[in-house]
């Protein structure tokens, strides 16, 4: 899908991002986007020098098995979770795979739970070591005050098929209570059930942003036919690379395509152009001057 490690990549060479905003940034969004184009690379002495030199991270972890890969940074300030995506949806999208089993939140896709539960007790197991938990009682907050250590933030991101297992790996943290700071996703497909979508949306809609690049084919399977829905808050590049959040132009786009899934399947994702990750960081910095009030 992209050659991450081919140097020199202009995403890598520098990192901006806002640890505690509560609300939507663009900035935040391209740089999740780079750490998630990062989650490609193949080499990890690549990925430790970009993390850590270029990116100023102090921790870099890697987590791979069973063709599932994920990508963990942290520092005093943040920790980011970025899942890796994949080339084909052919294991993911057969018709074993396409059934609803239970989750956190409600049904969701077989295929994608099975995938994420091979790295799971890995990767929550590393953010709870790198996470400052310090749990202040009102009665001697006052005293204790200029000691306290704010914990690191929390954020989960991915392209493709690493959106759907940061959507998942979200629900899991969030059905437990558990603090995220915001989920960011790139041409994720969907996720889980209309129950799932409703519970998800209740606990987390206001922090999670959902990308996509124009006619973005993934992102439209599984099939709603299939009782499949989308959860969060849709952002949307037109061809002019401008973003919209108004969920009804995106609708309004899409009247005239039929997606059947036995096309889908039969294709390479690095032939689709809008699937791309380079088309969405590109979009994501055309818009680093917009806030969200500005969409429309």
């Amino acid at each position: 899908m992209v050659n991450a490690t081919a140097q020199p990549d202009p995403w890598f060479q520098s990192f901006d991002f806002d640890p505690y905003t509560t609300k939507f940034s663009f900035k935040n969004a391209l740089a999740l986007a780079q750490v998630s184009r990062l989650a490609y690379a193949t080499d990890a002495e690549f990925v430790n020098r970009v993390a850590r030199q270029n990116f100023k991270f102090e921790h870099v972890r890697i987590f791979d098995r069973e063709q599932i890969e994920a990508l963990l940074l942290a520092d005093r300030e943040k920790i980011i979770v970025a899942f890796r995506g994949t080339d084909s949806l052919k294991n993911w999208m057969d018709n074993l795979d396409l059934d609803l089993v239970g989750g956190p939140f409600g049904r969701v896709h077989e295929g994608f739970s099975r995938g994420l539960s091979w790295i799971w007790r890995e990767v929550q197991g590393a953010i709870q070591d790198l996470q400052v938990r310090q749990r202040i009682s009102d009665s001697n907050l006052q005293s204790i005050c200029e000691n306290a250590v704010r914990p690191p933030s929390l954020w989960v991101t991915g392209h493709s098929l690493g959106g759907a297992l940061a959507t998942l790996a979200t629900a899991k943290l969030r059905e437990k209570d558990r603090p995220v700071s915001g989920l960011y996703t790139f041409g994720s497909p969907r996720v889980g059930d209309r129950e799932f979508e409703r519970n998800f949306n209740m606990s987390f809609l206001s922090k999670t942003f959902r990308f996509v690049n124009r006619n973005d084919l993934v992102t439209r399977i599984p099939l709603r036919s299939l009782f499949y829905s989308h959860v969060g808050q849709l952002v949307y590049f037109d061809y002019q690379d401008l973003a919209h959040n108004d969920p009804s132009f995106w609708y309004r786009f899409l009247d005239g395509i039929r997606v059947r899934i036995e096309d889908l399947l039969d294709l390479d994702l690095s032939t689709l152009e809008n699937h791309d990750m380079i088309g969405y960081l590109r979009a994501l910095l055309n818009n680093q001057n917009r806030t969200w009030e500005e969409l429309d």
